[in-house]
């Protein structure tokens, strides 16, 4: 059985109302049958006060009562009586009394009657005693309840909730049907565009599910790119295999016609120069096509347990010339120890390392820290460029990416393979003003 929170809010609004009526009808029925009550006894008092007189006869001298909030004033009259000068403090009592009068001089029996007045309720009854143009006469005042402000105040306050009880309730379904609208557009927006923002709204359950669909969009967004990574190495993997047997076969046999040439005696001395450059270049060919098989994710050579410290020391003393050109100093702190392919992270640290000196300005420091933790062991690069341009840092690990226009761009390709070989990461971030990389190797040795 499912709901909407719409139809919910409505029947707790309508469940409020409905509340609120039966605690009015509940407070006023007792209260109206407490009213009829005193009314009634208001009546009673007057007709039995006439009554008395009229058996007491006119020699009975009468004197204002008050009981229970009812106060009584009572005489003789005559036809011609005024009324107005008996004094009454009510003011619409004479006009009362002659009304009760001539009803009473029509029927010749009891006639009474009652007005509402400021000072509450006015009962009047009027009777003849018998002797000729002489009636006995009472009038008595019903003062309101003293509870009466109160309760009023009470029904006021009863209708107030209920109506802000209403108000609530529809201005929650609006709050929350709107933030479920741009929730269900933002969803079919994500469809075709994980970059999307999830809006926010005013109610927080709902911004609890847009964090949650929120951080789903970045971990599918995540994945996204890792599998299109995969993807493009996959792709780059058969290239390269292909590239790397057809290049290898002709690098070998050219490199042995040239090892033959050089041993040949009949080879004029002038030319050996020539040959060594070309020795050189068709290694450095041949090491280029490794770094290509190690992008698209060749195997890594035997690990074995290595001090990541002692081996970065010795990777720095060999950047010391390079770093005096550039007047960069290096300091290198901190130990580690992990189960590494100890040639492949050396290239990582000179790649790191080198981009961190060509990045520095003169008189700047490159900082390297070596450490460990219950995750394995790191290595934290850091140094004060101006890094990669915001835009284009998603392109930064990419094959062939470069900002630089001597370079390749194979370096940092090739040093988060090996890193991912290894079962690490290698990630780049800016904190204030300097550039860092960070290389993790899940384990210790």
């Amino acid at each position: 059985m499912t709901f909407s929170i719409r139809s919910a809010l409505l029947a707790v609004a309508v469940l409020g109302l409905v509340t609120c009526g039966f605690a009015l009808f509940a407070l006023a029925r007792p209260l109206a049958a407490a009213n009829t009550g005193r009314t009634e006894r208001a009546r009673d008092a007057v007709e039995v006060e006439v009554r008395r007189l009229r058996l007491a006869g006119p020699e009975r001298t009468t004197r204002p009562t008050t009981e229970r909030g009812i106060t009584t004033r009572s005489g003789f009259a005559s036809p011609d009586e005024t009324f107005e000068s008996l004094g009454l403090p009510w003011p619409d009592a004479p006009d009362a009394l002659r009304a009760a009068l001539a009803d009473s001089q029509h029927t010749d029996a009891l006639a009474s009657d009652h007005h509402e007045i400021n000072e509450g309720m006015l009962f009047v009854a009027i009777e003849p005693t018998g002797a000729k143009d002489r009636y006995a006469w009472a009038a008595s005042v019903m003062s309101a309840p003293h509870h009466t402000p109160v309760l009023r105040v009470v029904g006021i306050a009863l209708d107030l909730v209920a109506l802000a009880l209403a108000v609530a309730a529809m201005f929650a379904v609006l709050v929350v049907r709107r933030g479920a609208d741009a929730l269900t557009r933002c969803l079919a927006v994500l469809g075709r565009d994980l970059s999307t923002p999830v809006p926010r709204s005013r109610v927080r359950e709902l911004n609890s599910v847009a964090d949650g669909i929120a951080d789903l969009a970045r971990e599918l967004a995540r994945t996204q790119n890792e599998l299109a990574e995969r993807e493009r190495i996959a792709v780059l993997g058969r290239v390269t295999a292909g590239v790397a047997h057809e290049l290898r076969n002709p690098l070998a046999v050219m490199k042995l016609r040239i090892d033959l040439m050089r041993r040949n005696p009949k080879v004029p001395g002038e030319i050996t120069p020539e040959l060594d450059v070309v020795v050189e270049e068709i290694v450095r060919l041949d090491r280029l096509v490794n770094d290509l098989l190690t992008v698209a994710g060749r195997r890594l050579s035997e690990q074995r347990p290595l001090e990541i410290g002692e081996l970065v020391r010795h990777r720095v003393e060999l950047m010391r010339q390079l770093a005096a050109e550039q007047d960069v100093a290096i300091e290198v702190s901190g130990s580690a120890t992990s189960r590494v392919d100890p040639d492949a992270i050396a290239r990582v640290i000179d790649n790191v390392l080198k981009n961190a000196i060509e990045a520095s300005p003169a008189g700047a420091v490159v900082r390297i820290e070596v450490g460990s933790d219950d995750r394995g062991a790191s290595l934290r690069c850091s140094d004060r460029g101006a890094g990669v341009p915001p835009d284009r840092e998603d392109e930064l690990f990419e094959p062939f990416f470069t900002t630089k226009p001597e370079g390749v761009g194979l370096g940092l390709a090739l040093s988060r393979a090996i890193a991912a070989a290894h079962g690490g990461t290698l990630t780049y971030m800016r904190e204030q003003d300097s550039t860092i990389f960070e290389l993790r190797l899940v384990g210790a040795a």
